[in-house]
């Protein structure tokens, strides 16, 4: 179970997690962009719900080690799976999904913003475009970050471009939003990348 945090995830920091049989709380490593592929192919092989069902599949043993390896990076992957519970098993998948910014829901988007979502690619182009960060700097980031930061400039440009015709337009209060400012508190919480998305990344590539 993660408390708070937000900030570890917002920085790409580890993150405490306490989803194990002896409550002992161990730090998750959030996967960079470019080991993206790696937690796609984990995630995707392994069975979320069960742990014994794992555990009697050889493949999905070898697939859900290497999660546990690259995830606790500072524990053996077979002492972190000894104290995980088929109780809680399901609870540390997710957890280990919210650290790297992936849901398993694929949330209520209507045509309009599906329209206008952006890409992997059209995200990775925009961030190093309109920021100082390099191809080098966006592989090191995480998925939170990356789309942190992707929604950022996207409110930004959204708000430049709205006060920059305030002066043009006969309703200038019906054209801009006191809630569209960058640093305006966020109403809903921001959608997560969804496996779906994840596993259309691959087959892209």
């Amino acid at each position: 179970m993660i408390t708070g945090q937000t900030m570890e995830m917002a920085l790409g920091l580890p993150v405490l997690v306490d989803s194990f049989g002896d409550r002992v709380p161990r730090y998750c490593f959030p996967f960079t962009i470019q080991n993206l592929s790696r937690i796609i192919t984990y995630l995707g092989l392994i069975d979320p719900d069960s742990l014994l069902e794992n555990i009697k599949d050889e493949e999905r043993l070898e697939f859900l080690l290497r999660l546990l390896s690259e995830s606790f990076q500072k524990n053996e992957p077979e002492d972190v799976l000894k104290n995980i519970t088929e109780e809680r098993f399901p609870e540390l998948i997710q957890d280990i999904k919210l650290i790297n910014g992936v849901s398993d829901k694929n949330g209520e988007r209507d045509l309009q913003s599906e329209q206008t979502a952006l890409g992997f690619d059209e995200s990775i182009y925009a961030l190093q475009t309109y920021t100082s960060n390099t191809f080098k700097d966006i592989r090191d980031m995480t998925l939170v970050q990356l789309s942190g930061l992707v929604e950022a400039i996207g409110k930004k440009i959204n708000w430049e471009y709205k006060t920059g015709i305030l002066g043009s337009v006969s309703e200038p209060n019906d054209l801009i939003d006191n809630d569209e400012h960058p640093l305006a508190p966020k109403q809903e919480k921001k959608k997560m990348v969804t496996m779906k998305d994840l596993m259309g990344l691959r087959a892209d590539n």
